[in-house]
């Protein structure tokens, strides 16, 4: 079983390098220029599970809030009943949220579109399992996208195109569904896979999970909001053909459009193609950054949590992320800082003090970040060197 599931692989490999892949790569440094010159980001975890705040029920808070429907195991009509319903950011400002990244020196935002739990946070017409279930009747992702373009920040949008724990047919919930792809390991042989294990589960999952919600819903966003960006996920709960199947469909549909390794990147085969990716993503959560070949990015988040937990009061200084900044461009990458808003719309005040004092480091360093690089010297244990041009 597992050699045809490396045949199945190998075959969208092969398609991709004798073809489409190779086509997409051809204005791949046209479209990355302004992310390379941006070097600064914003991350924005934000969903219904902000509603418990990491928290359900006696359980013991979810490291990450955004995975609190996995980590205590949520049947979903509790889920809907407790958080989906009573989901209500009244005091939700999309232009605010865009003016504290513009203040903070950010370039470009990337906001949760869908999250693992499945629910798309706009109103969407290929799945019913929306923020239409929600007390709040707006639309979050296209307000953000506007204010984005009056303030001309780029914008990006998260998918999790492989889990998907509300959907019966999509990998991830074992608990609800018996689904592969989950904590329980279900059809997978130890250190494996599912569909390198199960492949004859892949069908099913591709016809009824990538084929009726995954695809489309990247087609609809793509349509609806035009991002700049396309933020992946979890490649490894799908094979590597039904990831390089959603990837030819943006490449050919939208070739403008910058995606990240997280589409193919944990499969070790397509490593010498730069993981058929625009840009490399490393570690979540960093605390010093090591450097990586080509274009990359690091991911960190103001506590532990990405989404917001009421629980977690580990915030860091300004200094860490300033600091993170300058050795992360020093190193030839950018930095997708990431905040987790509260259930009401509200930045955390930690966040924005955090924000506020990154601020103040930009408005006398900026020219040392915005369109540097890597300085080619050796690490320096005073700090960090980045350069620009014949600039030091």
């Amino acid at each position: 079983m597992k050699q045809e599931a490396i045949e199945r692989d190998n075959i969208a490999i092969q398609d991709a390098l004798s073809g489409w892949w190779q086509q997409s790569m051809e204005n791949r440094d046209e479209k990355m220029q302004w992310w390379r010159e941006a070097r600064f980001g914003m991350f924005l975890h934000w969903g219904v599970y902000t509603v418990a705040g990491a928290k359900w029920k006696d359980d013991e808070p979810a490291v990450y809030s955004e995975h609190l429907m996995r980590h205590s195991r949520i049947h979903k009509s509790d889920y809907v009943r407790e958080l989906v319903q009573k989901f209500n950011p009244v005091d939700f400002d999309a232009d605010r949220w865009v003016q504290y990244a513009q203040e903070t020196g950010m370039k470009y935002i990337v906001v949760l579109a869908k999250h693992h739990d499945g629910l798309a946070l706009y109103p969407s017409k290929v799945n019913n399992y929306n923020i239409t279930l929600t007390k709040y009747q707006g639309d979050p992702i296209g307000e953000l996208q506007q204010a984005c373009r009056k303030r001309g920040i780029k914008f990006g949008l998260y998918y999790s195109q492989a889990w998907d724990w509300e959907d019966k047919n999509a990998p991830g919930n074992d608990w609800d569904y018996k689904n592969p792809g989950g904590n329980l390991n279900l059809y997978a042989a130890p250190g494996e896979f599912w569909h390198m294990t199960s492949p004859e589960l892949v069908e099913h999952i591709a016809r009824e999970y990538v084929d009726k919600k995954s695809i489309p819903q990247i087609q609809e966003i793509m349509e609806w909001y035009h991002p700049d960006i396309l933020w992946f996920d979890t490649p490894s709960k799908l094979p590597l053909s039904e990831n390089l199947r959603i990837l030819k469909m943006v490449r050919q549909k939208y070739p403008e459009v910058i995606v990240n390794s997280r589409i193919t990147h944990d499969e070790p085969r397509v490593m010498p193609y730069r993981n058929f990716a625009d840009y490399l993503n490393t570690a979540d959560r960093p605390a010093e950054v090591y450097p990586a070949d080509g274009d990359w990015e690091a991911i960190p988040t103001t506590n532990e949590s990405y989404g917001y937990s009421a629980y977690d009061t580990s915030f860091k200084e300004p200094s860490f992320f300033t600091r993170l900044l300058a050795d992360t461009v020093a190193k030839g990458g950018n930095l997708l800082m990431n905040i987790g808003p509260m259930p009401n719309g509200v930045f955390h005040p930690t966040d924005v003090k955090i924000l506020e004092g990154i601020e103040q480091w930009m408005k006398k360093n900026s020219e040392s970040i915005y369109g540097c690089g890597a300085s080619g010297l050796p690490a320096q244990v005073w700090g960090s060197i980045t350069k620009k041009g014949r600039t030091l």
